[in-house]
């Protein structure tokens, strides 16, 4: 959980992923 720390906007980045890929399928 410490990656999450320390990049916040990679986190924001699969997030953000995880919701086109919500709305494609």
């Amino acid at each position: 959980m410490d990656q999450l720390s320390t990049s916040p906007s990679q986190y924001k980045l699969k997030i953000s992923c995880s919701m086109y890929e919500s709305l494609s399928s």
